[in-house]
C-alpha cells in the first residue's frame, strides 16, 4: 500500500529523517514509535507532501507520490490527521464533516459517508449542531478523524491521536482506529508514544530513532519486546518494562 525508499528530509539545512526505508501492507495497522524528537511527525509530513525539503521515493497504491502535494494525495486516497484534534472551532460538527468531504460532487456519497462516521462515533451524531470549539478533547479528536474519513481514504496517517486525552477516551479512540481498519477497510499508519497501548491493535511496528528506522517488523515476528525497547532507548530492559518511549 505504501513504500518508502531512501526518504530524507528536514527544515532548511536541518536534516531530520535520513534514508528511511519501510513499507505498510494493505489492510494493516502499522505503529510508528520512537522517542520525542526522533522525527516521527516530520516523516508523516514528508509522506503527505507537506515537507518541501525532501528526497527519496514514495509509492502509494501503485502511484509515485514522491513529488505529490497534499491535495493530490487526498484525491488519491491518502489522508493525514495531525496532532491535537484540529477542527474548525467556529463551525458546527455537521459543517466540519461537510468540510471534510468538500471534494464530493454527489450528495448521496456525502450522506453515506457521514452515516458511516456517525456509526463509528455516535457522540458526534448527538452533537451535530454544536460548535466544534465546545467539544471535549476526545470529541474533537473523533471529529478530526471523522473529517478525514469523509473522503473515504484508503489509507490514514495519524499523528498521536491519543495525545492529551483522558485514559477512558484513549481507549475509545484506539478502539475506533481498529474499527476504521476492520469496518471501513482503511490501512492505518499511526504515530504513538505509548507502546503498551498501540501494540495490541497493531499488525506491524516501525521504530524511528535519531531520524532512522531501527526496527521494522510484523508484530508476530518480533523476537521479543526487548528488541523494541533497545531500538528506542538503546538500553537493556525487562520484557515488562515498556512504557512511554520518551
Amino acid at each position: 500500500m505504501l513504500t518508502v525508499t531512501s526518504l530524507s528530509g528536514g527544515y532548511g539545512k536541518k536534516i531530520v529523517i535520513r534514508d528511511v526505508d519501510f513499507s505498510v501492507k494493505r489492510g494493516e495497522i502499522c505503529a510508528l514509535v520512537g522517542p520525542n524528537g526522533s522525527g516521527k511527525t516530520t516523516l508523516l509530513r514528508a509522506m503527505f507532501g507537506m515537507l518541501a525539503e525532501r528526497s527519496g521515493r514514495l509509492e502509494f497504491d501503485g502511484a509515485d507520490i514522491s513529488q505529490s502535494t497534499p491535495d493530490r494525495n487526498v484525491r488519491l486516497g491518502l489522508s493525514f490527521v495531525p496532532q491535537g484534534g484540529r477542527v474548525f472551532g467556529d463551525l458546527s460538527v455537521l459543517d466540519n464533516l461537510r468540510m471534510g468531504g468538500f471534494n464530493y460532487q454527489d450528495p448521496s456519497k456525502e450522506e453515506k459517508n457521514m452515516a458511516e462516521v456517525f456509526g463509528l462515533f455516535p457522540r458526534l451524531k448527538e452533537r451535530t449542531a454544536q460548535l466544534a470549539r465546545g467539544l471535549s478533547g476526545g470529541e474533537r479528536q473523533m471529529l478530526a478523524l471523522g473529517m478525514a474519513l469523509m473522503m473515504k481514504p484508503s489509507m490514514l496517517l495519524l499523528d498521536e491521536p491519543t495525545l492529551g486525552l483522558a485514559p477512558n477516551l484513549v481507549a475509545d479512540v484506539l478502539a475506533s482506529i481498529g474499527k476504521i481498519r476492520d469496518d471501513l477497510g482503511s490501512t492505518v499508519l499511526i504515530v504513538e508514544q505509548n507502546i503498551k497501548l498501540i501494540l495490541p491493535i497493531a499488525d506491524r511496528v516501525a521504530v524511528l530513532a535519531a531520524g532512522e528506522i531501527r526496527v521494522s517488523s510484523k508484530i508476530d515476528e518480533l523476537t521479543d519486546h526487548i528488541q523494541l525497547h533497545d531500538a528506542i532507548l538503546g538500553v537493556s530492559a525487562g520484557k515488562n518494562d515498556i512504557g512511554r518511549g520518551t
